[in-house]
């Protein structure tokens, strides 16, 4: 093979990463003498890799899509002919590695840390409800779209013919003939009707949809599900509040579908949410799913000055010693790094007059829109603002950064302190700098938060209908439209499309916190 004619040859990977779990994808091109890389990590969790490059004599600089900061990397060896350096991932992030400048000077090639006088951050609560490993029993067919869900909602919705067209969820077999088969219940018999494409499937009156598949219908029979529980052993991996385990065939100490595609499927609670989280065969499963934890604090930042100084960023106190490529040993150490402190309830959510939602409510605590009583803020799409007013003590230190962290949200935010706005958040981790806006004494804090459409929508669907359907798409138009009117059942929104249905679930939304203000100290190693 090309790569093993490469090893022979004594020719190096162009790109790799030590870790074969990391899941990262790259490019690399030459431009003007420079190598540039491009490199971007697929995990939805945070990450820290060593990467290695096929090239040796320059400086590797870090060029941060997101932000536009261009950094030289602060930590790197080089040995035959490579360069490895430790690259930093937030949640599907990326980064440009890009080598264009000579070697010159001395630079750090490693760090280490000793612990001093950490106080652990309080450990929420993961409760694993229900895990099992194996094959569920469900088709996968390329050449189909599971349309279930989509006929399933039209029945209830009292449509019993459903027209076999690219309407159901577009095209999964462009220029071929196309079926739909539904596999339905009448009583307890079990029948099933198949129809060509452009033709009408008729369900007689009390059909309970089982399966429904539009594309290249396969008539095989269907696979029996073949998983095991293992919930208790998942229970016992659960370490401070989370939980990372490979699904694979270790999970069980056996094959329990050989030669089939396995998955793990996981519900569980955190912070009082349940959720549910699956991973196919020899993934990662990393828990929870949330912002707060999908990016962990650091206990340090390391960033190299123009002047040729090291500046360590503590985030836990620490004594920190920098090994050069000289052989120097550098020293540095953040001992006295204050407990973070939170911004608790009550908190005041205001919402936009005319879209279903009170002006005003008072939350205890931060919770989902979702899992508020009132069914204007459950189901609210659109602009939230949070207001909180609280007092801060601390006096402003030099090398001593404040930053405001927010946890986990949904989906945007906008923050504003002091009345001064700080930055558009919209990726986790939710954190910024606030040592400028912050002062001693009273602060008033303002965040804006702005979800998806999907909840308005849905909500939406609580109310009678103000329009008629020919399957998914409109049938016609409506009067009350044609003539600029309001939605006569006291809908707010209008869609051509039937994309949601009464009994769908509204997506999280809103701050969910812990909304906290962390103290970073800023110390030279030397």
């Amino acid at each position: 093979t090309p790569i093993e004619a490469l090893a022979e040859l004594k020719v190096s990977p162009d790109f790799a990463c030590t870790n074969k779990g990391a899941r990262l994808n790259y490019i690399h091109r030459m431009a003007n003498g420079a190598d540039l890389y491009f490199v971007a990590s697929s995990k939805t969790v945070g990450a820290e890799e060593a990467c290695t490059f096929r090239v040796s004599g320059k400086v590797p600089e870090l060029w941060h899509p997101d932000t536009g900061l261009i950094e030289r990397a602060p930590v790197y060896t080089e040995h035959d002919g490579c360069t490895t350096v430790p690259l930093r991932f937030e949640p599907a992030g990326s980064v440009f590695v890009v080598f264009r400048l000579a070697s010159a000077g001395d630079h750090a090639v490693a760090v280490r840390r000793t612990a001093m006088n950490e106080i652990k951050a309080p450990v929420q609560q993961l409760t694993v409800v229900k895990a099992e490993y194996g094959a569920f029993g469900e088709t996968v067919d390329t050449e189909c779209f599971d349309v279930t869900a989509l006929v399933r909602q039209s029945v209830k919705s009292g449509n019993l013919n459903i027209r076999a067209n690219n309407d159901l969820a577009g095209d999964p077999a462009p220029m071929t003939e196309k079926e739909l088969k539904v596999v339905f219940l009448v009583g307890a018999e079990k029948k099933s009707l198949t129809v060509g494409e452009n033709k009408t499937v008729e369900l007689p009156a009390g059909a309970e949809v089982v399966k429904a598949v539009y594309g290249l219908v396969n008539d095989a029979p269907e696979p029996v599900k073949q998983t095991v529980d293992v919930t208790a052993k998942l229970l016992g991996l659960v370490k401070e509040g989370a939980l990372s385990v490979s699904a694979d065939n270790a999970l069980v100490g056996h094959d329990p579908a050989n030669m089939i595609l396995k998955e793990l499927r996981v519900e569980y609670l955190y912070k009082g949410q349940r959720k549910e989280a699956r991973v196919r065969e020899n993934g990662t499963l990393t828990l929870p799913e949330t912002g707060d934890q999908a990016t962990p604090l650091p206990a340090y930042d390391l960033s190299a000055q123009k002047d040729g100084t090291l500046e360590i960023q503590a985030w836990k106190p620490g004594a920190f010693e920098v090994a050069m490529a000289s052989g120097k040993t550098l020293k540095a150490a953040a001992a006295d790094i204050s407990k973070p402190v939170e911004i608790a309830g009550p908190w005041e959510l205001a919402f936009p007059p005319n879209w279903g939602a009170p002006a005003k409510v008072t939350l205890d605590k931060l919770i989902s829109w979702t899992e508020h009583p009132d069914s204007g803020v459950k189901y609210f799409s659109g602009t939230a603002t949070y207001l909180k007013t609280f007092t801060w003590e601390a006096k402003k230190q030099k090398g001593v950064r404040a930053i405001l962290d927010l946890g986990d949200l949904k989906n945007f935010a906008a923050v504003e302190l002091n009345g001064q706005a700080l930055s558009f958040l919209w990726k986790p981790p939710y954190r910024l700098d606030v040592t400028g806006a912050l002062k001693k004494g009273k602060n008033t804090l303002k965040v804006k938060i702005t979800n998806l459409w999907p909840n308005r929508l849905i909500g939406d669907e609580q109310l009678p209908e103000d329009r008629e359907w020919d399957g998914k798409h409109l049938k016609a138009w409506p009067q009350w439209v044609l003539d600029g009117k309001p939605s006569p059942t006291g809908r707010f929104t209008f869609t051509t499309w039937h994309h949601w249905y009464k009994d769908d679930q509204p997506l999280p939304s809103g701050l969910f916190g812990p909304v906290v203000i962390r103290t970073v100290v800023t110390a030279v190693a030397q």
